[in-house]
């Protein structure tokens, strides 16, 4: 599966599809429009062009929201040292449409319970 940003200077390949897609309530996510497939860093590619990109974290630094430098979407997020094990999210907006739309899409509440609410 591949995803990449708008300007295509990143660009990011899955060796899988992901089973799952999650749509995140929490006030980062509901801000960034963002719907996250989860993989670990062995299953992808990710290819950062010349225009580079930018990373943003808050809170307890868990996550290295990841964006182009150019075009400014947010394409992955990458869990910090401090979590195992290492999480990659891909945000599945990222693919084109079609390539998505037989997979299942899942409400997690990240902005109190932190449960599957689906």
């Amino acid at each position: 599966m591949n995803f990449n940003c708008h300007c295509g200077n990143i660009s990011i390949t899955s060796e899988i599809e992901p089973e799952t897609i999650t749509r995140c309530n929490c006030s980062i996510c509901n801000r960034y429009g963002a719907m996250w497939s989860y993989f670990t860093p062995e299953k992808l590619t990710i290819d950062i062009g010349a225009l580079g990109s930018k990373s943003y974290s808050w809170g307890d630094k868990n996550i290295n929201f990841i964006f182009c430098h150019s075009c400014g979407c947010i394409t992955h997020y990458e869990t910090t040292e401090k979590v195992t094990p290492k999480k990659i999210g891909v945000n599945t907006r990222m693919a084109p449409i079609e390539s998505t739309l037989n997979i299942r899409i899942r409400d997690f509440d990240g902005a109190d319970s932190w449960q599957y609410i689906d």
